[in-house]
Order: C-alpha cells, then sequence, then structure tokens
C-alpha cells in the first residue's frame, strides 16, 4: 500500500503548478490585449478611409464651381474698352470692384476672360488699371513689346510704337518680354520700367557692304553712285534714299517679281528690302530664296539666309521654314557680330516650332561663346520644363 501511494504520489508541487498557472494566465492575457490592440487599429482605419472617401466625395459634390467669365459691373460682357470723349472719364468698373480707365484714343481689347484668367491688350494709348487684391482671376495686359502679369494693384501702362511704359503704384506686378532686360522684371510700389523696341535692321544691302572686303566695298560704294534716275530703274534710287513704300509703289507685286528673275546679287538684295520694308514680307522671300540657292559662294548668301529667318519667324508665322534658314545661315557665314544671335534665333526657331529638345541642345552646345541672354526666357516660356 505504501509503494502503491508512493507510485501515485504527483510529482509537481503546488507552488509549480501555481507558478506555469500564472505563465498561462498571463500568455492569455497578452494574447487578449495584442487582438484588442489589432481591432482597435482595424477600426480607426477603417474610420480614417471611411473618413478621407467621405471628404473627396463631399468636396467633389460640395466644392463651389468657379466663377465665371469677368462682367462688368452692370452684367455685361466686356470685349473691347474703349476711349469715349468725355469731360471726365469714367471708368469701367467691373463687378469684382476692379476699375480700367482709358486715355484718350485708347482702346483695349479683351482676349480671354473666364474663372481663372482675364487677359487683355492694350494696343497703343495710355491706361490705368486697378485690380481687386486677392481675386479668382490672374490678369494680362499683353502690350506687344512685353506682358504685364497683375496681381492685385494699380498700375498705368503707356503704349507707344517703339516703346513702353509700366508704372506702378500700389502692389506688384511682372513684366514679361524679349526686351525686357533678363527676360523679365518684378515691380514694386513706386518703380517703374521702360521697354524700347530694338533699333531697325538696316537695309541688308547696306550690312552686305559693310561686312565685306574694304575694296569691294569702294567697288559697291561706287557702282551705286553711279546709278541715277536716267540710267536705272527709279525704284533703285527710292531704295537707296529709304524710301522703301514709293520703291515698292513705283515696282507693285508684277514687276518686283519681273525685275528679280535675272537680277544681280545686290538687286535681289535690294528688292528684298523694298519688299519687307513696305510692309510685304512675303515678297521678299523669293529674292533672298534665290541669293542663297544660286549665289550660295556670295559672301551675302549667309545673311540673306538670316534675314529670311527672320520673316519667316517674325512676320509669317512659319518657324519650321525658319529653322533651315537659320542653319543655313550659320552653314554659310554671316558677319562676326551676327553669329550669336544667328545661333540665338535658330534655338528660338526650333522652340516655336515645338522642337524644344534641338532648342535646349543648341543653347547648350553654343552657351559659353553666345550666352542666350534675354532669350533665356522666351525659351523657358515656349519650352516648359517637364
Amino acid at each position: 500500500m505504501r509503494e502503491l501511494r508512493r507510485s501515485l504520489a504527483d510529482p509537481v508541487s503546488e507552488a509549480l503548478l501555481s507558478s506555469m498557472w500564472r505563465d498561462i494566465s498571463a500568455l492569455r492575457r497578452h494574447r487578449r490585449q495584442r487582438a484588442l490592440r489589432f481591432w482597435r487599429a482595424a477600426a480607426v482605419g477603417a474610420s480614417v478611409f471611411a473618413l478621407a472617401a467621405f471628404g473627396v466625395v463631399g468636396w467633389r459634390v460640395l466644392r463651389p464651381n468657379p466663377p465665371g467669365p469677368l462682367h462688368l459691373a452692370d452684367g455685361s460682357l466686356p470685349s473691347v474698352l474703349a476711349y469715349v470723349h468725355r469731360r471726365a472719364q469714367t471708368p469701367f468698373l467691373f463687378e469684382d470692384g476692379s476699375t480700367v480707365v482709358l486715355g484718350e484714343s485708347t482702346e483695349v481689347q479683351v482676349l480671354g476672360n473666364d474663372g481663372r484668367t482675364f487677359t487683355s491688350r492694350l494696343a497703343s494709348g495710355h491706361a490705368r488699371f486697378h485690380v481687386e487684391p486677392e481675386g479668382p482671376r490672374h490678369w494680362t495686359v499683353e502690350c506687344g513689346l512685353a506682358a504685364v502679369e497683375v496681381v492685385g494693384t494699380e498700375l498705368v501702362i503707356t503704349r507707344a510704337a517703339s516703346w513702353l511704359r509700366v508704372e506702378v503704384e500700389h502692389g506688384v506686378v511682372l513684366v514679361r518680354g524679349e526686351h525686357v532686360p533678363d527676360g523679365v522684371q518684378r515691380l514694386t510700389a513706386g518703380e517703374s520700367i521702360v521697354v524700347r523696341a530694338p533699333p531697325p535692321v538696316p537695309p541688308i544691302a547696306t550690312v552686305v557692304a559693310l561686312s565685306i572686303q574694304p575694296d569691294r566695298a569702294a567697288e559697291v560704294a561706287a557702282v551705286a553712285g553711279r546709278r541715277d534716275d536716267r540710267t536705272q530703274p527709279r525704284w533703285r534710287d527710292l531704295a537707296r534714299r529709304g524710301e522703301f513704300t514709293e520703291a515698292y509703289a513705283t515696282l507693285g507685286p508684277d514687276g518686283l517679281a519681273f525685275e528679280a528673275e535675272n537680277a544681280s546679287v545686290e538687286d535681289l538684295l535690294g528688292l528684298a528690302d523694298v519688299a519687307r520694308l513696305s510692309g510685304h514680307p512675303e515678297q521678299a522671300v523669293a529674292p533672298l530664296e534665290r541669293i542663297v540657292r544660286n549665289h550660295s559662294t556670295d559672301r551675302a548668301a549667309g545673311l540673306a539666309a538670316f534675314t529670311l529667318g527672320r520673316i519667316e519667324v517674325d512676320q509669317l508665322g512659319r518657324p519650321l521654314d525658319a529653322v533651315q534658314s537659320f542653319e543655313r545661315a550659320i552653314a554659310l557665314g554671316v558677319p562676326h557680330e551676327l553669329v550669336g544671335d544667328a545661333v540665338g534665333r535658330l534655338a528660338e526657331a526650333q522652340a516655336r516650332a515645338g522642337d524644344c529638345v534641338s532648342s535646349r541642345a543648341t543653347v547648350a552646345a553654343n552657351a559659353q561663346r553666345f550666352p542666350a541672354g534675354n532669350r533665356v526666357a522666351t525659351l523657358s516660356a515656349l519650352c516648359e520644363s517637364p
């Protein structure tokens, strides 16, 4: 019996059991707490997701629609703001509190008008703009030589044929343009800027005469001096005196084309000058192309190609053709003082043609010899960086 009791005796003490149960209870509590933390985190995550989803949907449903076009205070939509002769000029008042006051013989055309932008064009004259600050629209005034970007301010813009003046009385404006120093200027209250058009390019025949060797220049001058109304067509004499409109009227479009058929290089240059400087740039193309095609070894060929490129990109809106012309000008050779400009105009034509990769490559390849200078802002605007 004693052996039986000894064999049935539990070798595990109560202390050991208590310790084991305490360990098991602690493990269970740990598991319950971990599960509780998990479900709490899941609940928080679900709440955040639900709030985000509601926020997106709610914003789409509840957000206000952007404002529509800007109206005048009388409810009409502006298209042209024109000066009306009155003893005291009444401002044009807009529904957002902005005003425009025009000087005599001034007209402002509205180019774009929606909930985010109000773009106008000041062709000439004098205008005062007061734009209410913190409005939803970005105001821009196109002025030919530059564009004026307005953000809640009061300023005066005066535009003439060859210059532009911007004066800021309150606020801040940005003046952007190819002829603006560094391409863009920031003006604050009390500051002003005058942007001037570059001097007109001299007649190409004159540039050629100045760029050739001294002995040839004397020869050209001697030949030009022998021309008069008795021995030469009258258009040459008029062009020599800078009377290009009268020279074109003497020739007419048919006469200009006829003269170009068998003309010398000097006459082709003169005919191109007559056409482009009398306001007929399209008819300057044929004489210039004839020089480049038939007289490629002449010193005037590179300058003719350069002038052709300027006409194509600036006046005819044909940047792809201009790219080829500027490339030919650089290949044929232009006067030393025009090489940098030819490279810059090539990059600009490439950008205007939509080939921003080539435009950037042209600038990068010539950055050390011919810095892009004021063209950087223009090229950046044409080719927004990705």
